[in-house]
């Protein structure tokens, strides 16, 4: 059995798009890395849609699991870490897009050594909580948070962000692709996963999957396509995500999408919203 499980989201509501540029961007950049390939169907697909999946499948080996919509990313991915015996996996969600022919050998090398906790393709410092308090005068001119209870709603939005988010900056790496070993993933408090909102707050929360790892004394790293592992405060010179054109970039989701159809506006607000006054927006 190879050490290494990667696990690919796929769900029903996305539709085939997003599968298939994940199985180009696989053919193309295969990992570096002897590995299973789990293709983790989520959702209800029914016989007929599934025979497009299983015929661009063929000749490429792997195992197809069957799980429900529910969960978010998060349910699926630490349910395979109790279903399958790899040592470690890697997890990515339905939009990713491989950018590199090493890609998995890169993160393998660099999660397998010593002190290591999590590595991952992205990592960011935003924070929900500086992104509330910086909005804060402009929500209360509205309408809705107007007189005595639009207030009080304000102020208990204000104190839920508090009381669930640390200010910027505000580390932690992003889940769109990881790699972690099963012994740590079994040594993570997942809480419920119900909304949105529990999902954030497991990404970038207080009590998230960054900052459990942290209170291990282990290590995270964000993996570029140069082959190198940034730590924590060299997070905004990898020049991964909402950094610069991204160049370093090992694997590439809707948000790395996003920003480099952006326009320069949106560019520089966006980088700005990562990385602070380390932003550092393309000229063009």
């Amino acid at each position: 059995m190879p050490d290494v499980c990667v696990v690919h989201l796929v769900r029903a509501k996305n539709g085939p798009e997003p599968f298939w540029r994940f199985l180009e961007s696989y053919a193309q950049n295969p990992g570096g890395l002897k590995h299973d390939l789990v293709i983790a169907f989520k959702g209800r697909f029914g016989k007929a849609g599934l025979r497009e999946y299983y015929q661009r499948l063929e000749g490429f080996p792997h195992r197809c699991w069957f799980i429900s919509d529910f969960g978010y990313d998060i349910r699926p991915y630490f349910l395979a870490t109790e279903k399958f015996g790899q040592r470690y996996f890697c997890f990515l969600n339905s939009n990713s897009v491989l950018l590199d022919k090493d890609w998995l050998a890169l993160m393998y090398g660099h999660c397998s050594e010593k002190g290591v906790g999590l590595v991952g393709a992205t990592g960011s410092y935003a924070s929900w909580l500086s992104d509330f308090l910086n909005m804060h005068e402009r929500l209360r001119s509205l309408p809705h948070y107007q007189g005595f209870s639009g207030r009080l709603k304000l102020r208990l939005k204000r104190r839920i962000y508090q009381r669930d988010y640390d200010p910027f900056p505000n580390y932690h790496l992003r889940t769109n692709a990881f790699m972690i070993s099963r012994d740590v993933a079994r040594r993570i408090e997942r809480g419920r996963m119900l909304t949105k909102w529990d999902a954030f707050r497991f990404e970038s929360g207080k009590d998230g999957l960054t900052k459990q790892i942290l209170r291990m004394n282990l290590r995270i790293q964000v993996v570029g396509k140069d082959g190198k592992a940034y730590e924590i405060e060299e997070w905004p010179r990898s020049n991964t995500f909402w950094q610069g054109d991204q160049a370093n970039l090992l694997v590439a989701d809707r948000q790395t999408k996003r920003y480099s159809e952006s326009d320069p506006s949106l560019r520089q607000h966006l980088t700005r919203t990562a990385w602070g006054i380390l932003a550092n927006p393309p000229l063009c």
